[in-house]
């Protein structure tokens, strides 16, 4: 089980006015100044083992270890007594089932989890891990955003009146969960959106869903006066890690000009 997950994977949800209340909850813990970049160029997980008393790591979704000395961003930081003094303090070398996630992006370290490898679970996140790192000569980058400083439900109507200028989402936002209805892969989903397209009667549910996850990035892109930035929020009641992304899909799924023409066949006289 990851601690990473979409908004609508949090729980099983059965109506749109269901899942705007998650949403709310997450514009909440946004607004508390639980809101980061997810920047996803490099990701690094580093631990010890106890066998050979080294610091061993694995990049992005690559589940083979390294030795952190034959990593040269691992072997800069690795060289630094106060980093050394915070891998100490996350008992990271005491306790071989706990794993330090960073983000390494233009040669920073950016910390992002502490976990128990075994069950996923979190330890601390973000800032919290910042705080035992904070030294004048260990460099430590900080994923965190700050959103205006304004109550949640400022936040959360200011998105409702969002949605509403979304004719699909106006015509369709009483739909409830049906028996009859079918999932809808990110990749249909990306498809439909990118290309304007209307989705079948039983895809419309999921394609909601994942049209207001989609919107709930964009607002808070134009908050922050960002342009198509992907971000997380840390939610400490379920102690889950929530994406927000730009898109589902990175794939250009659009329909290509070329593609929509018949093509010519050949004349016969």
């Amino acid at each position: 089980m990851s601690y990473y997950k979409y908004s609508f994977n949090l729980k099983k949800v059965n109506s749109l006015k269901e899942y705007l209340f998650i949403i709310k909850n997450i514009l909440r813990q946004a607004s508390k100044g639980n809101l980061y970049e997810n920047i996803f160029n490099r990701r690094i997980h580093l631990s010890y083992l106890q066998d050979v008393q080294k610091y061993v790591y694995r990049e992005n979704n690559n589940k083979k270890y390294m030795f952190a000395e034959d990593c040269g961003i691992l072997t800069y930081y690795l060289s630094n007594n106060n980093f050394l003094n915070g891998l100490e303090k996350l008992k990271i070398k005491n306790r071989e089932n706990r794993v330090i996630e960073f983000e390494c992006n233009k040669e920073i370290l950016y910390p992002i989890a502490l976990y128990n490898k075994e069950n996923k679970s979190l330890v601390l996140t973000f800032k919290s891990i910042i705080d035992i790192f904070d030294k004048p000569d260990c460099i430590i980058g900080n994923l965190n955003l700050q959103l205006e400083n304004k109550n949640y439900l400022d936040y959360y109507t200011s998105f409702v009146n969002y949605l509403e200028s979304n004719e699909f989402i106006k015509s369709n936002k009483n739909l409830l969960r049906q028996s009859n209805i079918q999932s809808l892969s990110y990749k249909r989903f990306e498809f439909i959106n990118q290309n304007k397209l209307l989705p079948k009667e039983n895809e419309k549910f999921y394609y909601m869903i994942y049209l207001i996850s989609a919107k709930l990035n964009e607002f808070i892109n134009k908050e922050l006066n960002f342009e198509q930035k992907n971000f997380y929020v840390y939610d400490n009641f379920t102690s889950k890690i929530i994406k927000l992304p730009n898109k589902f899909y990175k794939e250009d799924l659009s329909y290509k000009k070329e593609e929509l023409l018949k093509p010519i066949m050949p004349v016969s006289f």
